[in-house]
Formats: structure tokens, sequence, C-alpha cells
């Protein structure tokens, strides 16, 4: 288990000692136990690509589309979408994560991948309704990405038939 701090170790220990198992393969969960930490174990888990991980914490009920980081904005398929993980994405996407949720600087999901040429993951995002026309706040979009990155399949799928592609 990768540990932020030393209190997610010693909670885990605790629950280990009275005989209460956690894990992604045990009857209690550490979100179940761990309270308002449960919303940054799915960003985790999402941004980790520990598919298995955003499954049992969507199951124990929390929300795909909390807002993990107040300071910027994200949820977690902001942090699935940044890292690369086209499954987390999925998995969150079938839990109704917004696809169109925007950040501080006017990111979206799939402006986050686009920007980082994560090509399976904006595909994922743009067919569950992605706008592939959102702006950043550096004015770029997921087309604009594409464009840059040669991205002809991407283009030719999501273009706007009038726009000119290169």
């Amino acid at each position: 288990m990768k540990v932020a701090d030393g209190r997610t170790a010693i909670v885990g220990l605790r629950l280990l000692v009275r005989g209460i198992r956690v894990g992604p393969h045990s009857d209690s969960s550490l979100s179940e136990t761990m309270g308002s930490k449960s919303k940054k174990a799915l960003s985790e888990a999402a941004g980790r690509g520990d598919v298995e991980r955003v499954r049992v914490i969507l199951a124990d009920g929390i929300k795909a589309n909390s807002i993990i980081d107040g300071r910027h904005g994200w949820t977690a398929i902001m942090y699935a979408a940044f890292h690369g993980h086209v499954e987390p994405t999925k998995v969150l996407i079938e839990n109704d994560a917004g696809v169109n949720h925007i950040d501080h600087e006017k990111n979206s999901p799939l402006t986050l991948a686009a920007s980082k040429n994560y090509w399976d993951v904006a595909a994922a995002l743009a067919d569950a309704g992605a706008d592939v026309t959102h702006e950043n706040l550096k004015g770029k979009s997921a087309l604009t990405y594409a464009r840059h990155a040669k991205q002809k399949a991407f283009l030719k799928k999501w273009q706007p038939a009038e726009a000119d592609s290169d």
C-alpha cells in the first residue's frame, strides 16, 4: 500500500490487529473506515490506474463526481485522465463521473488527456459525451491538441465537418 502519511498505515494496522481486513479483496474497504479520506482514496486509485480499487471505493458509496482537490477542483476522472488510465476512466464514466467537469484552469478531463497525448482516454471521454470543442484558459481544446499531435483518427471522428483538417 502506498502511504501519503503515516496515519493511513497506522489505521490499517489497527484494523488488521482487530481482525478487520482491508483492501480490494476484503469485506470492508479502507474507504469505508477512513471517512472523509475516502474521496482522496478514490482520486489516488484513479491516478494510479488501480481499476479494482476504484470499483471497490465506488461500491462503498463514494460519488464519482466528488471534488477531491478544492484548490484545483479536480475529480477522480481528472486524475485518471491526466495520468492516462483508460480503464479507471471508463469505470468512472459508468458511475456517472462528469466528463465535462472543469477545474480552475478550465481544463476538463478530455483536455487533460489530450494535452498529455493519451488518445485512448480522450476517445473514451469523447465517446461518453465530453465536449471536444471546450477550451481551457490557454485557449486549447482537445481538437487543438489533436491537430498539433496529428491525431488523424481522433480528428476524423470528432472534428466538425466545416473545420479544416491538417
